[in-house]
């Protein structure tokens, strides 16, 4: 290495302005040369390090960072914030027009639900005051099954229970359970009627004939029978829809049974 001193000195006094720029440029050099070697030998770490060169994926994530932010100044980009703030009214907007579409679903078929169950209901009231009539010739069916020994035969103890369901359920008003007692008394009447039929003891007693002919009489009449089967199977074709399921499943519409008048 040669020193700043004597490149100094080689230069002649008389030497042309172009050759003293040029030593002057050398003498830079060197000098620069000279400091970073005081440099190294003060810390050796520096020229065994060497510069550093930046890897592949540091220089693909570089450029992938440096184009998102390019990308946002340039306005095409939005941030994650401004793009949060976008998808809020978004959201919003979406799950309203979900509860309003759930409550069009459920709010208008109820509405028909509601007309066709309360025409049921109606219809059942109608109804009504026939199956009291009819219902208080059975006490007189049982007095003669007993007298004629068929107290323990299972028609009559089933009628007599059937009985005594649909004269709990007097009590109320639910057409639900008023019917399903009704139906049952009309069964088990049938049922006592067809064991005397078969029981030649029982056939001839002229208590029993009288008690089955009062109850042939006090059938209720064709057309509130016809006027309730229409209004509840009305009433039941309404629940079947989808929409009508759903509404339906909220409460209040449960099904209803039809009453079937038993003839002898």
């Amino acid at each position: 290495m040669v020193s700043p001193s004597i490149v100094r000195t080689t230069v002649p006094v008389s030497t042309p302005m172009s050759a003293r720029r040029t030593a002057g440029i050398v003498g830079m050099t060197m000098r620069a040369r000279s400091t970073e070697a005081a440099r190294s030998a003060a810390d050796p770490g520096i020229l065994r390090m060497g510069p550093t060169v930046p890897s592949r994926s540091d220089a693909a994530k570089g450029c992938g960072v440096a184009t998102r932010h390019g990308r946002r100044a340039a306005g095409r980009v939005p941030s994650p914030t401004v793009m949060k703030r976008r998808r809020t009214p978004l959201v919003v907007i979406i799950i309203a027009l979900l509860v309003g579409a759930l409550a069009f679903a459920v709010v208008l078929p109820r509405r028909t639900l509601t007309d066709k169950r309360d025409a049921a209901d109606t219809a059942f009231e109608a109804l009504r005051p026939s199956l009291d009539a009819r219902y208080a010739t059975v006490p007189s069916i049982l007095t003669a099954l007993d007298a004629g020994g068929a107290r323990d035969r299972t028609p009559t103890r089933d009628l007599r229970a059937a009985l005594a369901r649909w004269t709990a359920a007097a009590k109320g008003s639910d057409p639900t359970t008023l019917t399903d007692a009704a139906n049952r008394v009309e069964g088990d009447v049938a049922r006592t009627r067809a064991l005397v039929g078969a029981t030649p003891t029982l056939s001839t007693i002229g208590a029993l004939t009288a008690a089955y002919t009062a109850w042939d009489l006090a059938r209720p009449a064709a057309n509130l029978v016809d006027a309730n089967t229409a209004a509840v199977q009305s009433y039941d074709a309404a629940r079947r829809g989808v929409l009508r399921r759903i509404a339906a499943s909220v409460g209040g519409f449960e099904a209803r049974p039809v009453y079937i008048p038993v003839s002898p």
